[in-house]
C-alpha cells in the first residue's frame, strides 16, 4: 500500500516503509531539537549525487558520489574512524589541510590518560612522515617509491616483526651536521668488541617458513655495538667495527711486506 503527499512541484510517496521524495527541490530537513539554536541539515539528491547540506556552514558538508567516492568540505572536514567495539580505545581522523593529508588519532595511553597527536602526515612535498611509535606487524608493501613521493620517514621507532622488502638502496643518516662528541674508534676497542661478537644461526619465532638465519644475539654482544635496550644491534656499528679491524690489519700486512723486502734486500747484498 502506498500514498502520495503533492506540495507544488514535489512528491512525497510512503510505500511500505519506504519514503521517496522526487522533485527539483528534493530533499530531507532535519533539526536538532535539544539545540537552543536549531542546526539544519538537508540530505538531497542531484545529478545522481546525494549531498548532505548544514545551515552552519552555508553549504554542502558530505557529498556521495554516484562513482562511490565520498568526500568532506569545510574548515575542519574530514572523517572520523573508531572501534564500536571499545570505543575507549581511541578514534582517528582523516583530515586534508593546506599542506596535505593528516591523520589525527586520540586514545589512551599508560596511567590513563588520554593522547591526541598528529599520526600520520602525507605532505605534498616531502610524502609520508609518521609520527611518534609506528608498529608494523604484518606485510608493508611499496609499489614504487613514486607511491610515497619519493620519501618516507619516520620520527620515531619503526618495529616490524617480519622482511623488509627494498627494490632499492638504503641509506643511513650519517652527516657531520647531525653528530658532536666526535671521537676516532680506537683499534683496540674495534678489535675487542670483534672478539666478542659470536655468530650465531637461529629462526625467527614469528616466521612462518622457519627460515634459518646468520647474525648475532644482541644480549650477547658488546656494548660498543648493542643498544641500551640490549635488544637489537646497529648494522652500520657492526661495519664500523669490521672497518677498523680491517684497516688495523691491514697496517700490519703493510708493515709485514716491508720488513720482508727488508730482509730480502739484506740476503741479497750479503751474498
Amino acid at each position: 500500500m502506498s500514498s502520495d503527499i503533492i506540495l507544488n512541484e514535489n512528491t512525497i510517496e510512503l510505500a511500505n516503509a519506504e519514503v521517496q521524495n522526487t522533485g527539483p527541490l528534493a530533499g530531507y530537513a532535519f533539526r536538532d531539537r535539544n539545540q537552543p539554536v536549531q542546526q539544519r541539515w538537508v540530505l538531497y539528491g542531484h545529478s545522481g549525487d546525494a549531498h548532505l547540506f548544514a545551515d552552519s556552514r552555508g553549504g554542502d558538508v558530505v557529498n556521495f558520489s554516484k562513482d562511490g567516492r565520498v568526500s568532506t568540505a569545510g574548515p575542519d572536514a574530514g572523517f572520523q574512524m573508531f572501534d564500536r567495539l571499545g570505543p575507549a580505545k581511541g578514534n582517528a581522523v582523516w583530515y586534508v589541510s593546506s599542506d596535505g593529508v593528516n591523520l589525527d588519532y586520540t586514545g589512551p595511553v599508560q596511567g590513563g590518560q588520554v593522547l591526541k597527536r598528529l599520526a600520520m602526515k602525507v605532505s605534498n612535498a616531502s610524502g609520508v612522515t609518521i609520527f611518534n611509535r609506528a608498529l608494523v606487524t604484518g606485510g608493508f608493501t611499496a609499489q614504487g617509491a613514486t607511491s610515497f613521493h619519493d620519501r618516507v620517514s619516520v620520527d620515531g621507532d619503526l618495529v616490524v616483526d617480519r622482511d623488509i622488502k627494498i627494490g632499492g638502496t638504503i641509506s643511513q643518516s650519517s652527516s657531520a651536521a647531525l653528530k658532536d662528541d666526535v671521537e676516532m674508534l680506537s683499534g683496540d676497542s674495534a678489535i675487542e668488541a670483534l672478539e666478542e661478537l659470536t655468530p650465531v644461526t637461529f629462526r625467527y619465532k614469528a616466521d612462518p617458513t622457519r627460515r634459518r638465519n646468520v647474525g648475532f644475539i644482541a644480549e650477547e654482544a658488546p656494548e660498543l655495538v648493542s643498544h641500551p635496550k640490549r635488544d637489537r644491534i646497529s648494522v652500520m656499528d657492526i661495519v664500523a667495527v669490521l672497518t677498523k679491524v680491517v684497516k688495523e690489519q691491514q697496517s700490519v700486512i703493510t708493515a709485514l711486506r716491508s720488513e720482508v723486502r727488508a730482509f730480502g734486500r739484506r740476503v741479497e747484498e750479503d751474498r
